[in-house]
């Protein structure tokens, strides 16, 4: 066994033991978590900006800049800013959204009806509808609701279930540990190869949605990535509820 998997069984076996952690904080500590996600994202624009030169690195990705060229062409530009708007949109929108999320929950579970002028848009416009199938299953449209675009709408469909089941597992794959404890578990992403911010959102949907602890492994064409997840998503590691390594170290 090499040190890089001697590290990587480290990281496994040090990220497992927090789920149980991870799984029971309250609405209140999702809050507080979300918001000290936002606030680091907000003052360290700068720094998650530029670090690794990120963009740059990106732009040699997609091949439209070459190491030695004086200037990025155009099309460098192009990708250098596409890149850094896509991901800011992601962890600003996606964690703006879990944080209303759990301050409607939180209000709910403590002052009960009194909070329906605080719900959410697409919990306030829902519709159910039975299937047409005859299996008795049905499924619910909440929306629409305007997007931050011209004469643009969003609809939410839910997976259809017969009443009472529960929807299906999601379809993550999930590391145990040699511990015996079945809540010693974590979840592992693989790093996306086509687009930087696809890791981030996965990451972000496991984190704050499902409360999963997380190992990211990065795609080999984007080690650069790995500082810059550092920087965003401080809060997290600091908690113990997210790790990353690198290509070589699996």
């Amino acid at each position: 066994m090499s040190d890089d998997d001697n590290t990587t069984t480290e990281v496994i076996s040090q990220l497992s033991k927090k789920q149980k952690d991870y799984s029971s904080y309250t609405h209140q500590d999702m809050i507080d978590l979300c918001n000290e996600l936002l606030t680091n994202f907000r003052d360290r624009q700068y720094e998650w900006s530029n670090v690794s030169s990120w963009t740059l690195e990106e732009a040699k990705v997609f091949q439209v800049y070459q190491n030695g060229q004086d200037t990025p062409s155009k099309d460098a530009q192009f990708i250098m800013s596409g890149v850094k708007q896509s991901l800011s949109f992601i962890v600003s929108k996606f964690i703006g959204t879990c944080l209303k999320h759990y301050e409607y929950a939180h209000e709910l579970e403590t002052n009960g009806a009194n909070v329906e002028k605080k719900k959410p848009d697409l919990l306030k416009k829902v519709r159910e509808i039975t299937m047409g199938d005859g299996s008795e299953r049905c499924y619910s449209i909440h929306g629409p609701i305007p997007m931050p675009l011209p004469n643009q709408n969003c609809e939410l469909y839910t997976l259809p279930t017969k009443k009472g089941e529960q929807p299906r597992p999601s379809n993550h794959t999930k590391l145990k540990s040699t511990s015996k404890d079945k809540d010693e578990t974590i979840t592992l992403i693989l790093g996306a190869g086509n687009q930087p911010q696809l890791s981030l959102f996965d990451i972000l949907q496991h984190s704050l949605v499902d409360r999963d602890v997380v190992l990211l492994k990065h795609h080999p064409l984007r080690p650069h990535l790995l500082k810059l997840y550092s920087i965003l998503l401080e809060p997290l590691i600091k908690r113990g509820f997210f790790a990353q390594v690198l290509d070589s170290g699996v």
